[in-house]
C-alpha cells in the first residue's frame, strides 16, 4: 500500500513537472504585440516582452536577460519589415533557439499581415491591421500548441467579436476628426493619421546637427502662423524638447498620445489604447460635436 501511495505521488509529480516544462513561452518585441498575445493565449502561455513603452524598438540594446528569454522562445512576435534589424537577427543567432532559427512558422512579423499599403513598420495603430495579424496570430500558437488549440480559437473568436464592436464605436467617436491638421516628428504615426483621416501639417523628425534641426522648426513655426494645427502630437520615446519649443511659440496644444500599449495613462491593453488616444484627440471638441465615447 505504502509502495503504491509514493508511485502515485511520483507520476503525480513527473506529470506536474514535465506539464511545468511544456509552457509555451512566447517572446514578443514590442508591447502591442506581447498585449495582443495575452488577448489570445490568456494562461495557457507564457509572454516575455523585449521592449517598454518609452523605448524605440528600432534601437535596443541585447542584454543577457534578453538572450535568455529568446533561449527558451517556442515562438517570436514582432513587427517586421525591418524595425527590429539592428537587433533581432543578432539576437537570435547568439541565442541558438534552434526552434525558431528553423522554424520558420515560429517567427512572426506583423507586417506581413496586416492590410496596410504604409512603407512603416508600426502598423498597430490600425485597428483593421490588429484584426487580420490576430487571425495569423491564432493560427501559429494552435499549431505550436496542439493541446490547447480549442482555447487559443475560442479566445480569439471572443476578442474578435469585441474588436470589431469597438471599432465601429472608435469610428463613430472620432469621426469630428477627420481633415483635423496635426504635427508629427515622423512616419510612424501614418496608419492613425490615414485610419482616421488626420492631415499632417508639417513634420518637425529631429535632425542630426542644432543648425539642422534650427532650420526644421523655424520653417514648421512659419508654416503654423500661416496655416495653424489643431495639435502636436507625439509619443513617450520621442524627442520632446523640439516639441515644447514649438507648442510654446506656436501656441498650438502638445498632446502625449500613448502610441503603445503602457504609453501613457489608461492604455493598459489595446482597447485601451485606441479609446484613450481618441478621447485625448478629441479633447479640444464641444459636448455637441463630440459626445461622450462609450464602450461597453
Amino acid at each position: 500500500m505504502k509502495f503504491m501511495k509514493k508511485l502515485f505521488l511520483f507520476l503525480a509529480f513527473f506529470i506536474f513537472t514535465q506539464s511545468a516544462q511544456a509552457e509555451v513561452i512566447i517572446f514578443a518585441c514590442e508591447p502591442e504585440w506581447a498585449s495582443l498575445a495575452r488577448e489570445i493565449v490568456g494562461n495557457k502561455a507564457r509572454v516575455l516582452l523585449a521592449t517598454k513603452a518609452n523605448e524605440d524598438p528600432s534601437n535596443v540594446r541585447v542584454t543577457t536577460d534578453m538572450l535568455k528569454f529568446i533561449r527558451t522562445a517556442d515562438m517570436v512576435f514582432c513587427s517586421g519589415h525591418g524595425l527590429e534589424a539592428t537587433w533581432l537577427n543578432a539576437a537570435l543567432n547568439k541565442s541558438g533557439n534552434l526552434t525558431i532559427l528553423t522554424r520558420p512558422n515560429n517567427l512572426l512579423f506583423a507586417f506581413d499581415y496586416a492590410v496596410t499599403k504604409s512603407s512603416s513598420a508600426r502598423i498597430h495603430l490600425n485597428p483593421y491591421n490588429i484584426a487580420s495579424v490576430a487571425a495569423e496570430f491564432t493560427k501559429r500558437i494552435k499549431i505550436i500548441d496542439g493541446l490547447n488549440a480549442n482555447f487559443y480559437q475560442k479566445s480569439y473568436e471572443n476578442f474578435s467579436v469585441k474588436w470589431q464592436k469597438s471599432i465601429a464605436i472608435w469610428q463613430s467617436a472620432a469621426a469630428p476628426l477627420k481633415d483635423m491638421r496635426v504635427v508629427v516628428q515622423n512616419d510612424n504615426w501614418q496608419e492613425m493619421i490615414d485610419w482616421l483621416g488626420l492631415k499632417v501639417a508639417i513634420k518637425i523628425e529631429p535632425q542630426k546637427t542644432r543648425l539642422a534641426n534650427n532650420k526644421i522648426l523655424e520653417d514648421a513655426l512659419r508654416v503654423l502662423k500661416e496655416k495653424p494645427a489643431s495639435a502636436i502630437i507625439f509619443a513617450n520615446y520621442e524627442e520632446k524638447a523640439s516639441v515644447m519649443w514649438l507648442g510654446e511659440k506656436s501656441r498650438t496644444r502638445i498632446v502625449l498620445l500613448p502610441f503603445t500599449v503602457g504609453g501613457a495613462a489608461n492604455s493598459a491593453d489595446l482597447f485601451q489604447l485606441f479609446s484613450t488616444t481618441i478621447n485625448l484627440l478629441r479633447a479640444d471638441c464641444s459636448r455637441v460635436v463630440c459626445p461622450p465615447m462609450v464602450i461597453n
